[in-house]
């Protein structure tokens, strides 16, 4: 399978950085603290100084959408609804914008972030995998 770029495309649709956000890069039961509250054990934050950086905030949406939603287009929306973003927002821009920041992800290996099963017979260029993992 040989999947092709145009990086003109994937260029135009990276939001520009408007104000950086602390970006953890992963997330591992490694990085999460937690608090027992009533009896009740809630995450009460996130650390991770080993990848940590500044970027674009759709960056840390990248572990939890390809490795663990695995292509579930309703618990995506639910996840990035929870995240904060509104039904129209979750468009075929976002999309693009989603896969380009996966493709250009630091440790960018599709075989381990795609979890999909399959997922290479059932594409045959990367519009058919971003339709496959992001696609709204």
């Amino acid at each position: 399978m040989s999947l092709l770029l145009n990086v003109g495309s994937i260029k135009e649709a990276l939001p520009k950085i408007k104000q950086p956000v602390i970006l953890t890069g992963e997330y591992t039961p490694m990085n999460f603290l937690v608090k027992q509250v009533d009896g009740v054990w809630h995450i009460s934050g996130l650390i991770d100084f080993g990848d940590a950086m500044l970027g674009l905030p759709e960056y840390d949406l990248l572990g939890p959408g390809a490795f663990l939603i695995q292509g579930d287009k309703q618990l995506l929306r639910e996840f990035l609804t929870s995240y904060g973003y509104l039904p129209n927002e979750m468009t075929e821009m976002l999309s693009h914008q989603l896969m380009a920041l996966m493709l250009l992800h630091q440790y960018s290996n599709l075989n381990i972030q795609v979890r999909i099963p399959n997922w290479k017979e059932k594409v045959a260029s990367l519009k058919d995998l971003e339709n496959l993992v992001w696609g709204f």
